[in-house]
């Protein structure tokens, strides 16, 4: 069974002895600086990329703005934790209303489900289609 405490498999063991995380931040504005105490506020977007292969999706749609996952999708999935350490709390990254979570649709097409799991589901490996991580900080 799938737990959200226990770290995806890395897609390829012999290759990536790790799990791959993709991150990629930008700046989007300074929102204060203070050059006497060496202190700077800005306002960064983070994305953060990984796949899971335990995952089996459904009916993933071409447009990933139409793939955000729910409320209860989110709780259940592993999440990488990411700590940002330039500041003096040690923030991490959050999985709050400002997040969002979306299956970058990779696979042209799925595969139908069987009759006895998902009425007519077409279904996405975790494997090919990475889950997306969004968010805006400001520190």
């Amino acid at each position: 069974t799938y737990s959200e405490a226990i770290l995806p498999r890395p897609l390829d063991e012999d290759v990536h002895p790790k799990l791959l995380v993709y991150i990629n931040a930008t700046v989007k504005g300074l929102i204060a600086i203070n050059e006497l105490e060496g202190i700077w506020q800005s306002k960064v977007s983070f994305e953060v990329t990984w796949y899971d292969q335990r995952l089996f999706m459904q009916n993933l749609k071409e447009n990933d703005n139409l793939n955000i996952l729910k409320d209860l999708e989110r709780k259940e999935l592993w999440i990488p934790e990411i700590i940002f350490g330039n500041n003096d709390e040690e923030e991490r990254m959050v999985l709050d209303e400002k997040t969002l979570l979306i299956v970058n649709r990779k696979e042209k097409e799925g595969f139908p489900s069987t009759h006895r799991d998902l009425d007519a589901a077409e279904i996405f490996l975790g494997e090919l289609n990475p889950i997306l991580y969004r968010r805006t900080y400001s520190s």
